[in-house]
């Protein structure tokens, strides 16, 4: 059998050779009936049978195959297949998924792109398929000493290839390597904007996936009305917030309140706007994206902050990814390091960005208010803490006290001694 999706189109094919003339494939639906066995889990995944949603109907008509599953709230998808005989023992056949909701423009159904993909051919469809895979791999290559990263690099550049695109929505939890064990992905396959979509889009900037990472930032303006609301909803306040966890329009989805509705959630996606403008230099993009994005997150943190009775700029609480858990205790009556890197990236990248743009009087606004932040907390030997009253205790895969170091960049190996030394006693 030979199979591949599309990388420039809305189907995939499959190919099998030396077959019987009974030979023919079978749709195999996921079941939304039957018994609940497992709920409750978010990492295993709840049984499809808790959403509630009535088994939809697998029909054929000829050498077609269609699967069409109604949702909540006038949300379907259909999923269609469609075959053809080469000659004794070859069928070739394509398949394809729609998705269908009440308010928003009708798209092609699954079941015509299948009609008339099948009428094309498979080995031309494979060799564009192939083409474009060729023009991604030359867009960037490494080289390192150590052959298990540089493998990895290589296998991480593939992953994302295989799932981003400019006019499809972002990568989420699982993308598409959902487990298809008749269960709702882990952590219902949403999108976490507290590590996990950016780390996804890390791999386009320096590799030169610019065109690909455009679908992150499309998500995000097309839903940026939703936030809009979201922000005078949850904070009172004008600017602009992100909810931690979404859904596919940006709709808060909540969680553990800490980073669900985190105030600098904004701030984290605020990066891939300026790196996208610093690796493309589009001044049209500078212009009507990165930076309004960027000034309307300092908009909002400049309200959401207020000075201490040391004269350092804070918010009333604060809290670093998934430390302490869902407890009492995830709160912190000061900066964590992690609130603090994030709210310091937006003021700087708002001022360096509206001198750019030669507002200089938005520029020296944000320039004072990024200077009336403290400094990082740290231990004794220079060690980046979680928060003033808490060292880095524990190890965790956020690593969020050093978001300063890395992502965000605004404690560089080149800016000195010190700069060095946080960074080594930070990692080690």
């Amino acid at each position: 059998m030979t199979s591949f999706v599309c990388a420039e189109k809305p189907y995939g094919w499959f190919r099998f050779e030396n077959i019987s003339t009974d030979f023919e494939p079978q749709l195999i639906a996921p079941r939304y009936e039957g018994a609940i066995i497992s709920s409750g889990n978010p990492v295993g995944g709840d049984d499809l049978a808790r959403l509630g949603y009535k088994q939809g109907i697998v029909k054929r008509q000829g050498n077609s195959m269609t699967y069409r599953q109604e949702g909540w709230g006038g949300f379907s998808y259909t999923v269609s297949m469609s075959w053809k005989r080469i000659g004794a023992s070859v069928v070739e056949g394509v398949w394809s998924i729609s998705a269908q909701h009440k308010d928003s423009p009708v798209s092609p159904t699954a079941r015509s792109i299948t009609d008339n993909a099948l009428k094309l051919s498979f080995a031309a469809d494979l060799k564009s398929h192939a083409g474009w895979w060729k023009n991604f791999w030359e867009k960037s290559s490494i080289q390192l000493p150590d052959k298990v990263l540089e493998k990895q690099w290589y296998l991480e550049q593939y992953k994302f290839g295989s799932v981003a695109r400019s006019d499809a929505p972002p990568i989420s939890l699982q993308a598409i390597w959902t487990a298809d064990n008749g269960r709702i992905p882990p952590w219902k396959g949403d999108f976490h904007h507290d590590l996990n979509t950016q780390l996804s889009y890390w791999p386009a900037y320096s590799a030169n996936h610019l065109q690909e990472a455009m679908g992150y930032i499309n998500h995000l303006e097309k839903n940026k009305d939703n936030y809009l609301r979201y922000t005078q909803t949850y904070f009172g306040f004008d600017g602009l917030a992100v909810p931690g966890v979404t859904t596919l329009d940006g709709t808060e989805m909540g969680g553990w309140i800490q980073y669900s509705l985190s105030p600098t959630v904004s701030s984290w996606l605020a990066q891939h706007y300026y790196l996208q403008w610093r690796y493309s230099r589009d001044r049209d993009f500078l212009k009507n994206k990165a930076y309004p994005w960027i000034k309307q997150t300092a908009v909002l943190l400049e309200n959401l902050t207020h000075k201490d009775a040391s004269g350092f700029r804070k918010l009333e609480i604060s809290a670093s990814p998934e430390i302490n858990d869902n407890s009492l205790e995830a709160w912190f009556p000061e900066n964590t390091n992690y609130d603090l890197a994030l709210m310091k990236f937006t003021f700087s990248k708002a001022a360096e960005l509206s001198t750019e743009l030669g507002l200089t009087k938005e520029s020296s606004h944000w320039q004072q208010i990024l200077n009336e932040f403290g400094d990082y907390a740290l231990t004794d030997n220079n060690q980046l803490k979680f928060a003033p009253s808490m060292d880095y205790n524990q190890s965790h895969r956020h690593f969020s006290n050093m978001m300063a170091i890395h992502p965000l960049g605004l404690i560089k190996w080149e800016d000195g001694d010190r700069a060095q030394s946080i960074i080594r006693n930070s990692i080690k």
